[in-house]
């Protein structure tokens, strides 16, 4: 049956919500409106995957200065982490900011996760990682 000579007839079967055909397209016979889940997905592997499979990206900051041997230290802990498990990394210079090097001038290197406060003076590579897979 070609779709223009079925307009307006009640087509489907067993298993199948009924539908009728209306200027050539199906709309089903419902007295609620269905409602559908409509989300991005991601390409992951060759396959399509909804976001909601994906852990977000987390965002690193780490709080140091030039000459800082533990600041070094740090940094090479995080990259070390990010390297096995991606994440958005930054680094600010407290000696930019007046502000910044009041607030951790002798706290250095000082590690942020998603804007909170996690690591001071070192940098627990096995903690980080737990923190930026979760």
């Amino acid at each position: 049956m070609r779709a223009d000579k079925a307009i307006g007839q009640t087509v489907g079967g067993p298993g199948v919500t009924s539908v009728e055909r209306v200027e050539g397209i199906a709309i089903a016979l419902r007295e609620t409106p269905l409602q559908l889940d409509i989300f991005e997905v991601t390409l992951s592997h060759g396959r399509i995957l909804p976001d909601r499979y994906h852990a977000p990206v987390r965002r690193v900051v780490l709080y140091s200065r030039s000459g800082c041997h533990l600041c070094d230290d740090a940094r090479a802990s995080i990259l070390t982490v990010r390297a096995r498990h991606p994440f958005d990394f930054d680094e600010v210079d407290i000696e930019t900011d007046d502000g910044l090097l009041k607030e951790y001038a002798i706290r250095i290197p000082v590690v942020s996760v998603d804007g909170e406060e996690r690591f001071e003076i070192t940098v627990d590579e096995a903690r980080l990682s737990e923190l930026v897979r979760t």
